[in-house]
């Protein structure tokens, strides 16, 4: 087995490029670990307030475009995006309201999100990592950085849950 190497991505600012070179070490993972999924495993709930794998993924990207969209795009969803994304919200999550989906979908949905994300953050530079963000409200919630972080520790504890549901499954 060849050992994981993280290193700064060239394209990047430096700090960025770690970043960036942590979240595709965990994005491929939560790829890897789902590949072979059916839409009637990636549909599997433990019971009625349970999450599904599917959704979970969605969920995942949801935040990730969320965090795109707040941060740097510096805009709310449109309409469009609100139909697609809102039932991947924590507050609709135990909802049921992603389902029949094959592994296809949710992985082009990750990677969709990703790429644009990537795209952002070639523009960026590594000081925008240690920018406080304050709401619109002006509740300080740390920096960039600890948001970016907040999101990979999210897909992190996911990764979790959906290997727990694909060993309900065998």
């Amino acid at each position: 087995m060849n050992p994981t190497i993280f290193k700064s991505c060239p394209t990047y600012d430096y700090q960025i490029g770690y970043l960036i070179c942590e979240m595709e070490y965990i994005r491929n993972e939560t790829i890897r670990i789902t590949k072979d999924l059916s839409v009637t495993d990636l549909d599997f709930r433990f019971d009625k307030d349970a999450n599904s794998i599917g959704t979970l993924l969605m969920h995942i990207a949801a935040l990730e475009f969320k965090f795109v969209l707040n941060f740097l795009f510096k805009r709310p969803f449109n309409n469009e995006e609100k139909e697609k994304y809102a039932p991947a919200m924590p507050i609709f999550m135990h909802k049921n309201l992603i389902k029949g989906n094959p592994i296809t979908y949710y992985q082009s949905e990750l990677l969709h999100v990703r790429k644009q994300t990537l795209s952002q953050y070639e523009m960026i530079k590594d000081e925008w990592l240690q920018q406080e963000v304050i709401t619109p409200m002006g509740e300080k919630i740390g920096n960039h950085l600890y948001l970016n972080k907040h999101i990979l520790f999210d897909e992190v504890s996911h990764q979790g849950q959906i290997k727990l549901i694909k060993k309900r499954l065998q």
